[in-house]
């Protein structure tokens, strides 16, 4: 790569490094959070299978680990700046399973938190949680479209 062409992709690969380490982080505190007190995240689960009138084919207290332990993987994956594509679809791909649970449970809900970042959730309100999951859906999607646009960008 010629030195005036990374120069002249050095915004955008500032602004996607930056889009990196904030989505490896947030996943990092949420897995984390979930591991340390997942009280809230399992009642809020245990709230939306009620509405729905289902039952899950595991415990939610086992589902959350199992969830807790991805989002650790993806953050790390992120934070190191590995396999990028993959963890971006599968990162995507939970969080609008999430943003579509929440907006299931806005409004009429009577849990007044998801419990989504476990012991550091803080009682983020519903509709909090859920912003935030648009907002992080849409930097997975622009991160992507940058990749697309410049695959010479390296995210390191």
């Amino acid at each position: 790569m010629k030195f005036s062409h990374s120069i002249s992709n050095a915004p955008a690969l500032s602004v996607l490094v930056v889009i990196r380490y904030a989505l490896g982080t947030i996943l990092l505190v949420s897995g984390v959070g979930k591991l340390i007190d997942a009280s809230a995240a399992v009642h809020f689960l245990e709230y939306l299978l009620s509405v729905m009138n289902k039952t899950s084919p595991i415990a939610p207290q086992t589902l959350l680990l199992g969830l807790s332990v991805l989002e650790i993987v993806l953050g790390v994956a992120f934070l190191a700046g590995k396999f990028l594509k993959p963890t971006m679809v599968v990162t995507n791909i939970l969080l609008g399973l999430f943003t579509g649970m929440l907006i299931n449970a806005t409004g009429n809900s009577s849990v007044p938190t998801c419990g989504c970042s476990g012991a550091f959730d803080f009682g983020m309100p519903l509709e909090m949680a859920l912003g935030r999951n648009i907002v992080l859906m849409a930097m997975i999607a622009f991160a992507w479209y940058r990749l697309e646009k410049s695959p010479t960008i390296a995210l390191s």
